[in-house]
């Protein structure tokens, strides 16, 4: 399965900390035979799994927000500011969530989350009744939380500890195996280590192992393989350590066996196969360790080349110019995309499964980033079917967010006719555009921000209207200004009343910008509010550039009713020098509007 985008996982981690939040705020409301309550669990349930989808998941807890990787997440949004609080009341530094999550365990977190506080915190705090409630893919780090009151690794918080300090035990660890493998007690702190770890963070804990390793030294990197490498009189190595160095990135992990080998005197291939590895670690590790060719027939160079059967291959008539061209306009990325995606979509309408699922997601991705798209439809209506399957549900949702992030990469690129087929075929897969876009708008860059709402508003749906107009709140004004003009051209009802609330937005530009597009794309049912503003007179609303700017629009819109508006403006009697502006040129438009009345009437 693709792993998710970066995008994509943003969106994954504030699905899933809103249902866990609202999953928290029923347990609270509701009795626990209630209904409710269990349908919000066990929603909270599915979209906790899915955060953990691709491996393990650490989120930081701040106030009223989370943070993934240095993103914030769900910053501005009430329900999981509110869960962010809860936590952090708990002393709660870090929530860990590993694959495999089960509704029971999501259950007993937010059963801790309901509690109050204070008992919880008294009693052994929310790390202690996590564990007590036996969760194994769930664990809560406390801020000032040690991994154990040990010695060496034992005592070093494998989680949240500086690499540096982890890696000054890891060499110590190493040498305690070799001086005690061959006696009757071996003892392997690494996996003494991990033993006082909750099972969620064990994985997380290995790879900052293996990071720490990157801090030291080669020749101490190589040592401690050396060490690790010692048996016990029943032969087994320091598998904590083997369990580390499997998570270790692939070339890393190549050039430290390469150089461990070479000092041995042995090869590669035998230290292999004492190092548990996943496969496809171990193949791309043994890629990396094959020889590179050194002579010229080992790279595929003749010894001799013949110039003149060189030249004579060369030569080609006119219709070989016409077969050459013809192939050369078919070998195009888009060409080869689309073929790639029609073979796609045939194997998979035959044989039905994952594996051909995950392909036909793969070739739509790549179609779709080439502009290859005229069977895009025909793909996207295949992977919006399997949702409904149980077997490929997972895989169809992991697909439907991937493709739902490349094409708000790709809509600007796309010409007009193809854009609005992306779109009709993305309507299919809304929910997940939906929260890809989302997470775009709030964490995207301009350009990445600015597509997300264009394509929300074109997918149709006037309940999507509302989440790309999220967007008139971006800090950048080119963003706003590109939201309001789609917004203008989408041409929807809900579109109008997001452009006539636009008309009182924060921020002066983006109020001018939003009368202009008003005006430009004709949008009648927001002139009203236009009008509504021009009538105020209070000592808070002398927006005077904007005022001019909707009585240039009534003038050439002309629309109805607004004489009387107009009129009203005119015949005031303002001292400021601005204000005497605005009413000048209310008397302009008031006197243009008359003008046309009087040549309707002889007419």
């Amino acid at each position: 399965m693709a792993r998710a985008s970066g995008s994509e996982k943003i969106a994954l981690m504030e699905e899933g900390l809103r249902a866990l939040a609202s999953a928290a705020g029923a347990v609270r409301l509701y009795p626990p035979s209630s209904p409710m309550r269990e349908e919000a669990i066990g929603r909270a349930s599915s979209a906790v799994a899915a955060m953990a989808s691709d491996g393990p998941v650490r989120l930081a807890v701040d106030r009223e927000r989370f943070l993934f990787d240095g993103v914030p997440v769900g910053e501005g949004r009430p329900a999981t500011a509110a869960l962010a609080e809860s936590l952090h009341a708990l002393q709660v530094g870090q929530l860990v969530i590993a694959p495999g999550v089960t509704a029971a365990e999501v259950a007993s977190l937010v059963e801790i989350l309901s509690r109050d506080a204070r008992d919880v915190r008294t009693s052994g705090g929310a790390r202690a009744a996590l564990v007590a409630a036996g969760a194994q893919n769930l664990a809560l780090v406390e801020v000032s939380l040690r991994a154990s009151e040990g010695e060496g690794l034992a005592g070093v918080d494998l989680v949240s500890a500086p690499l540096d300090e982890v890696a000054q035990h890891v060499p110590g660890a190493c040498e305690r195996w070799r001086e005690t493998a061959a006696t009757a007690t071996p003892h392997d702190p690494v996996a003494e280590a991990l033993a006082g770890v909750e099972p969620a963070m064990r994985d997380l804990a290995l790879a900052r192992i293996a990071q720490s390793l990157l801090v030291l030294d080669e020749q101490t990197r190589s040592r401690l393989v050396q060490d690790a490498l010692q048996r016990t009189p029943t032969g087994a190595p320091m598998e904590g350590m083997l369990a580390a160095l499997a998570t270790m990135p692939p070339a890393a992990l190549a050039r430290l066996l390469r150089l461990v080998a070479d000092q041995r005197g042995g090869s590669t291939d035998s230290l292999l196969q004492e190092i548990p590895l996943p496969a496809e670690v171990l193949r791309e590790v043994r890629a990396l360790l094959q020889p590179v060719p050194e002579s010229d027939p080992a790279r595929g160079i003749p010894a001799s080349v013949d110039a003149s059967e060189l030249a004579a291959e060369a030569e080609a008539d006119e219709a070989d110019q016409f077969t050459i061209e013809a192939l050369l306009r078919e070998a195009t990325p888009a060409s080869a995309a689309d073929r790639a995606l029609l073979t796609s979509i045939e194997v998979f309408e035959r044989k039905r499964g994952t594996h051909s699922l995950q392909a036909l997601a793969d070739a739509s991705v790549v179609a779709l980033r080439t502009g290859a798209v005229d069977r895009l439809s025909d793909a996207i209506a295949l992977i919006a079917q399997s949702s409904d399957a149980p077997d490929l549900a997972e895989t169809a949702s992991a697909a439907a967010r991937a493709l739902a992030g490349e094409a708000i990469a790709a809509i600007p690129r796309l010409e007009s006719a193809q854009r609005e087929a992306v779109l009709r075929a993305l309507a299919r897969i809304s929910e997940h555009v939906v929260a890809i876009a989302g997470a775009e708008l709030t964490a995207g860059s301009e350009a990445q921000a600015l597509s997300a709402a264009q394509v929300l508003l074109g997918l149709g749906d006037k309940r999507l209207v509302g989440v790309a107009a999220r967007a008139l709140e971006h800090p950048a004004t080119q963003v706003r200004l590109g939201v309001l003009r789609a917004l203008a051209d989408s041409g929807t009802p809900e579109a109008a009343e997001a452009l006539a609330r636009a008309v009182r937005h924060a921020d002066p530009e983006t109020r001018m910008a939003a009368v202009r597009e008003i005006a430009r794309a004709h949008v009648d049912a927001a002139m009203p509010a236009l009008m509504r503003v021009l009538a105020e007179d209070g000592p808070l609303r002398r927006n005077h550039e904007l005022k001019l700017e909707i009585l240039s629009t009534i003038e050439r819109a002309r629309p109805a009713g607004a004489r009387e508006v107009v009129a009203r403006v005119a015949a005031r009697r303002p001292f400021a020098r601005k204000a005497r502006q605005v009413v000048q040129r209310a008397r302009e438009v008031l006197a243009a509007l008359d003008a046309e009345g009087r040549d309707e009437g002889t007419r």
